[in-house]
């Protein structure tokens, strides 16, 4: 993989420049550029949360509850609320990677080959 990688590497990071264009774009869009408030956040990474979970009906809560768990064991643990706001926050958006997953391999009934289940494993990259 990094033979490959390192092949093609001039032709993979060539749009390095797109990240200063985003930038002029956001500085240039005064929408682009407000702050969300702390519960706009949450409301907002809780609206991700629901729309990963909607790519396979039989995860439907389940980043909800993944952040529920997480929050209720940092809160165990003793760790200070704003770090437990930090892991619950965290805890929401981390399936967010299946959206790059086929939906033909979330909903496949059946085991999974040896790709899609590398795929799957995956997705938390």
């Amino acid at each position: 993989m990094v033979d490959l990688f390192c092949d093609a590497a001039h032709d993979v990071l060539a749009d390095l420049d797109a990240v200063a264009e985003l930038k002029a774009l956001i500085e240039a869009e005064p929408g682009l550029r407000r702050s969300l408030s702390e519960r706009e956040l949450d409301s907002a990474l809780e609206a991700v949360a629901d729309f990963t979970d909607l790519r396979c009906p039989s995860r439907a809560g389940h980043s909800r509850g993944v952040a529920d768990l997480a929050a209720t064991a940092a809160g165990l643990c003793g760790l200070p609320d704003w770090e437990i706001v930090t892991l619950r926050r965290a805890a929401l958006v981390h399936d967010v990677g299946m959206h790059g997953v086929a939906a033909s391999i979330l909903g496949k009934p059946g085991p999974l080959s040896g790709a899609e289940a590398e795929r799957m494993r995956l997705h938390s990259y």
